[in-house]
Parts: structure tokens; sequence; C-alpha cells
């Protein structure tokens, strides 16, 4: 089973490899010029800078995500959950590549008996994917019952 990678960590991780590039080419065009900049070079390295900066927020949400699932999943009860649908976003906001957007509504069965109904933070899917391909697990706080995550994986066909 392959984990499913979220929305955030693709775009925080895209937006800092463009950075990466536009200051790489400034490094070179610093180095070929003789190391004397002109205002072409230090536009592309405040672009660089800038796409680096923009790549932040998203990055540090991604690595708030993930602890807050390992910490549940060190802490809190597990429980495995059945998939309802998988709900696209509309296809003019996010689009990465060939992949869509989208979260998933599953529901699962409480230590009470009570049936809750959840959906997941925004992933990355390949079109192809449906309800019978997926498998998830929710990691529930055992104190706090409203602070879950979804670890949502593909099964292999």
């Amino acid at each position: 089973m392959k984990k499913m990678k979220s929305t955030w960590r693709a775009a925080g991780a895209s937006m800092f490899f463009i950075g990466i590039a536009f200051l790489s080419v400034y490094a070179i065009a610093f180095i070929v010029n003789d190391f004397a900049p002109s205002d072409t070079m230090l536009t592309i390295r405040t672009i660089g800078v800038v796409w680096i900066a923009l790549s932040l927020p998203f990055n540090l949400y991604s690595m708030y995500l993930s602890k807050k699932l390992r910490r549940l999943k060190r802490d809190g009860v597990s429980f495995d959950a059945k998939i309802l649908e998988i709900v696209p976003m509309p296809r003019n906001i996010v689009q990465i590549s060939n992949y869509i957007t989208a979260y998933v509504r599953c529901n699962y069965e409480s230590e009470e008996g009570e049936v809750r109904n959840i959906k997941s933070r925004y992933l990355l899917m390949s079109p192809g994917v449906n309800e019978n391909s997926l498998s998830a697990t929710v990691y529930v706080d055992f104190y706090n019952p409203y602070d879950y995550a979804i670890e949502v994986k593909t099964c292999k066909s």
C-alpha cells in the first residue's frame, strides 16, 4: 500500500524547486559574468527568493499535518474507515500535472458504537482512482474525538 500525498506537500515542494532553479541560474550567470551582477541577474535572484519564501507556508503546514498524524498514531486510537466517496475539487482551482486534487468522505464506528462521518484533507490522486482502490485508517485523539487524522492508502490491484 502506498500513502497518498498531501496537496500542501506537493505544492510546497514544487515552489521550492522553482526557486532553487532560479537561484541556480543566477549563480551560473554570476560566475560567467566574472562576479559582476547586472539588473537582470538581480531580478532572477529576487524571483528565486520570492518562490522559496512562498513555499515556506506550504511546507510548514505540511510538516504540521505530518507531526499531527505521527502524534495521533502514537497516542490516539485507530479505526478502519469505510470510504463513502471521493469528492474532487473543481478543475479550475488546483491542477498539478495530470493528478486531481480531492478529499475523501468516510465513516467509522467509534468505541461507543457511534458511526461518525468525517472527511480527509485534500490529497493528490491519479485520475483513475476509485473508492474500491483506496483504504483509510482514522487516528483519533483519546480525549478529544474531534481531533483526528486520516491516512489514505492505495491498495494494490
